[in-house]
C-alpha cells in the first residue's frame, strides 16, 4: 500500500510541474477524448448501417472530413483577429457537436452523398477550428523540458475518453438493437444526451481557463527552410497512416466483425492498452530516444498489416483483431514523439524566421490534410477499379510501408 501511495504522490508531482492553466487545459482535454468517439466512431458506424455497408461513403465521408478540418484551420487564422481563442475553442466543440445532432435526426433511409459531404465537412470545420486553437495552447504552455511528458500525459488522458466513451456507447447502441430495445435511429440520438452533457462541461472549464486573447497575424507563407520541407514531408507521411486509422478500424470492424458494440470494446480495449504502453514510455523519454520510439511504432504497423493480409482469406476476424490492435498501438508510438519533435521545431525555427507559431500550426496540418486525404483517395480509386479484397490488403500494406520514411526523416529533424 505505501508503495502505491508513493507512485501517486511521485505522479502528482510530476502532474504539478504544469502551470494551473495547463492542469485546466489538460483536464478540458480529458473531456474532449470522451466527446470525441461521436465523430471518430459513431459517425462512421451510423454511415456504414444506414448506407447498408457501403464503404464509398465512409471514405467519402472521411475525404471532406478532412477538407473540412484544414478549412477550419485556415477560418481561425482570421476569426482570431476578432475573437478570443477562447470562445475559438468553444465554437468548434458546438460546431462538431451541431453537425453530429443533424446527423443523427437524419432518417436512415434518407442518407444521400449530398448529405455525406455536408456533414463530413462540417463535422471536419469543427475540429479544425478546435484543434487549431488546442494545437497554439499547447504550443505556448509547454516547454522543451516538459513537452515530451506532456505529450504523453496528454494523449493518455485524451485515450482515456476514448476507452470509455466507445465501450458504454457502444454497447448501448449494439445490444439496445440486437434486444429489440430500441431502434437504431431512437439508440443513436439518445447519446446525444451524454454529447451535450460533455459539450456542457468542456464549455464551463475552457470559460475558466485564464488566458489573454491571441491574434495570430500572418500565417500564409510559402517560403520556408530546408529544415521545414522535411517536415512537411514527415507530416504528408504520417498523414497517409492518419487518414488510414481515422476510417479502417470502424470499418473493417462494422464489415468483419459484428456490430457497434464490437466497435466499441475493440477500440476500448485498443487505446486502454496502447495508454499504458505509451506512459510507460513517455514518462522516461527524451530527444535522444524518439527515432527508436517511431521505429518501434512502424514495425508495430507492418506487422499488422502482414498479419491481416495473411488471413484474409482464411480467417479475416483473426486478421482483422490483429491488425486493429497493431494500429492502436502504432498510433501514439508514431505519434507523439512526432509531435514532440515538431513543437521543438517550431519553437527554435520561428525565431529564426521571426514568423508566429500559428504560421507553423498551419503548416503542419495543411501538410498533413494532404496525406490524409491523398491516402482515402488512393483507397477509394482502389477500392473502385480492383476486387474489393485485392484493394483492401493492396492499401493496408502500402500504408504501412509508407511510414518507413518517418524514421529517416524523424532522425533528420532531431538531428539539426
Amino acid at each position: 500500500m505505501s508503495s502505491i501511495f508513493q507512485g501517486w504522490k511521485e505522479q502528482k508531482a510530476r502532474f504539478d510541474i504544469f502551470s494551473v492553466n495547463a492542469q485546466k487545459f489538460i483536464t478540458s482535454n480529458l473531456l474532449f477524448g470522451l466527446f470525441s468517439p461521436f465523430y471518430l466512431i459513431f459517425s462512421n458506424t451510423f454511415i456504414f448501417s444506414s448506407s447498408k455497408g457501403n464503404l464509398e461513403m465512409n471514405l467519402v465521408y472521411c475525404i471532406f472530413t478532412f477538407i473540412g478540418i484544414i478549412t477550419g484551420f485556415l477560418l481561425n487564422g482570421y476569426i482570431s483577429r476578432y475573437v478570443h481563442i477562447k470562445l475559438i475553442l468553444i465554437g468548434g466543440v458546438w460546431l462538431i457537436f451541431l453537425t453530429i445532432v443533424l446527423m443523427f435526426s437524419l432518417p436512415q433511409k434518407d442518407i444521400s452523398w449530398f448529405g455525406i459531404i455536408f456533414y463530413g465537412m462540417f463535422t471536419g470545420l469543427g475540429v479544425g477550428i478546435y484543434w487549431s486553437s488546442r494545437n497554439y495552447l499547447t504550443l505556448v504552455i509547454t516547454n522543451k523540458n516538459n513537452r515530451d511528458f506532456f505529450s504523453g500525459i496528454d494523449f493518455i488522458l485524451i485515450s482515456l475518453g476514448r476507452v470509455v466513451t466507445p465501450f458504454l456507447i457502444g454497447i448501448y447502441i449494439g445490444q439496445g438493437i440486437k434486444l429489440g430495445w430500441f431502434s437504431a435511429a431512437i439508440a443513436y440520438r439518445s447519446t446525444l444526451i451524454l454529447a451535450f452533457a460533455l459539450v456542457l462541461v468542456i464549455t464551463i472549464l475552457i470559460l475558466r481557463i485564464k488566458h489573454k486573447s491571441v491574434r495570430f497575424g500572418k500565417f500564409l507563407y510559402f517560403s520556408y527552410s530546408k529544415r521545414w520541407q522535411k517536415v512537411r514531408l514527415l507530416l504528408m507521411t504520417l498523414g497517409f497512416f492518419q487518414g488510414a486509422i481515422y476510417v479502417i478500424p470502424t470499418v473493417f470492424i462494422m464489415k468483419f466483425v459484428g456490430g457497434e458494440s464490437f466497435v466499441g470494446t475493440i477500440n476500448s480495449l485498443g487505446y486502454l492498452v496502447a495508454i499504458i504502453i505509451v506512459y510507460l514510455i513517455s514518462r522516461k523519454s527524451g530527444t535522444e530516444h524518439r527515432t527508436r520510439i517511431v521505429i518501434l511504432g512502424f514495425w508495430m504497423l507492418t506487422s499488422g498489416a502482414v498479419a491481416f493480409s495473411l488471413f484474409f482469406k482464411s480467417n479475416v476476424i483473426l486478421g482483422t483483431y490483429i491488425l486493429i490492435f497493431l494500429m492502436f498501438l502504432a498510433e501514439p508510438i508514431l505519434n507523439f514523439p512526432i509531435r514532440a519533435s515538431l513543437l521543438d521545431v517550431i519553437n527554435g525555427i520561428k525565431k529564426q524566421e521571426k514568423r508566429k507559431g500559428y504560421a507553423y500550426i498551419f503548416d503542419v496540418e495543411a501538410f498533413t490534410a494532404v496525406g490524409r486525404v491523398a491516402s482515402l483517395t488512393i483507397f477509394y480509386l482502389l477500392y473502385l477499379v480492383l476486387p474489393v479484397a485485392i484493394s483492401i490488403i493492396v492499401f493496408i500494406l502500402f500504408m504501412a510501408i509508407t511510414q518507413y520514411y518517418c524514421i529517416a526523416l524523424t532522425r533528420k529533424i532531431n538531428e539539426c
